[in-house]
């Protein structure tokens, strides 16, 4: 089978595509794929999806998330799309669909996400400093999405644009480790 990312990016180019001329439309798609993605990435939730009653009720679960989360109800083309994806048994790609529409949506406004995984919470500093050097380095605005990961030990991973900087412990380990195995 296709790797998720290569099934995922024609359905996120799809919808670019409709919603690129709207920042409204594309600020809608975004909150509903996150939406999508979140209950798709839920292990219960993933075990059901290729029940074929299932369906029915995973609609009517987003259409409550949704309406707490953008205060509407799931758009005629949003039911549509999730249709079209369930037909063709591929509920089960919708995060990396929203992690695709939301690199295009960021590359259209001329920025670039950057991935931070921290071993402890980043204070403001540390993440504006971090921001501007980014900024700086790629010579585009930078949006930061942190995440902690006590597991690194110390240090940060940052991730961007298919590149990553491994600056852990944890990484620094492992690559000490591979060095003795040579």
């Amino acid at each position: 089978m296709a790797q998720p990312k290569t099934i995922a990016r024609p359905y996120a180019k799809a919808l670019f595509a409709l919603s690129s001329d709207d920042s409204a439309a594309q600020s809608q798609w975004q909150t509903f794929l996150d939406t999508a993605a979140e209950m798709a990435e839920d292990p219960e939730i993933m075990s059901s999806l290729n029940h074929p009653d299932f369906f029915a009720e995973l609609q009517t679960w987003l259409n409550e998330w949704l309406k707490k989360a953008r205060k509407n109800e799931l758009s005629d083309q949003e039911r549509n799309f999730l249709r079209l994806l369930e037909e063709h048994d591929r509920l089960v790609v919708l995060p990396e669909i929203a992690a695709v529409y939301t690199e295009l949506c960021s590359t259209s406004q001329n920025t670039t996400i950057v991935r931070v995984l921290s071993a402890q919470a980043m204070d403001d500093k540390a993440q504006d400093a971090l921001s501007k050097t980014m900024q700086e380095r790629l010579g585009k605005a930078v949006q930061l999405e942190i995440e902690e990961d006590p597991e690194l030990i110390a240090g940060v991973v940052i991730e961007y644009d298919g590149q990553v900087i491994d600056q852990s412990m944890r990484g620094r380990l492992q690559q000490f480790a591979r060095k003795l195995d040579d």
